[in-house]
């Protein structure tokens, strides 16, 4: 089985931290050229999404959506994207680019404290390495399973709480990596 490009687990890593690697710089010098934060958070969420939207146009897979998942989008995008973006480039001026790429990567850490702190859930151990390192945990899973591929999937969802695409992409990738 050959996987592409978009279906590596380190090539989307790779990728996506190259995009994330370099929006934080161009923050920094758009801050110095004057632009506000929320222009340039503007443009970098308009252009993601948009982006998104012409891949899924091209691909033939967009579908029109009722208001209320619209709604839903909107709310979704504005709450989980455009204004922690807004936050980022806010902080950029003040804080510099890489002690704001340093806290950015926090996210996960604070979500597993928060979730704990609120009793969502009991981490394990391996669900606390897991966010360290997703390829660490996904090779102890495929070890617990002996190369059961569907068991290993279920152990890395149990164990990090992604989702089954997440999951199967993290655990397919290191089988092809031949862990």
């Amino acid at each position: 089985m050959r996987l592409s490009i978009w279906d590596s687990a380190v090539w989307l890593l790779l990728i996506n931290g190259t995009l994330l690697g370099v929006s934080l710089p161009f923050g920094k010098l758009s801050a110095a050229a004057g632009v506000a934060p929320v222009i340039w958070a503007f443009v970098i969420s308009f252009g993601a999404g948009a982006v998104l939207l012409a891949a899924l146009l091209v691909r033939g897979m967009a579908r029109r959506q009722d208001a209320a998942r619209l709604r839903y989008f909107t709310i979704t995008a504005a709450i989980s994207y455009a204004f922690p973006n807004l936050l980022i480039m806010s902080a950029i001026p003040h804080l510099g680019a890489g002690f704001t790429g340093i806290m950015f990567t926090l996210s996960p850490v604070i979500t597993l404290t928060l979730s704990v702190l609120l009793g969502m859930r009991r981490p394990s151990a391996l669900g606390i390495a897991g966010k360290m390192d997703p390829c660490t945990t996904a090779r102890d899973c495929l070890s617990k399973a002996e190369g059961d591929k569907v068991h290993a999937i279920r152990l890395y969802m149990h164990e990090t709480g992604a989702d089954l695409e997440q999951s199967r992409k993290a655990i397919e990738s290191n089988m092809v990596m031949g862990w």
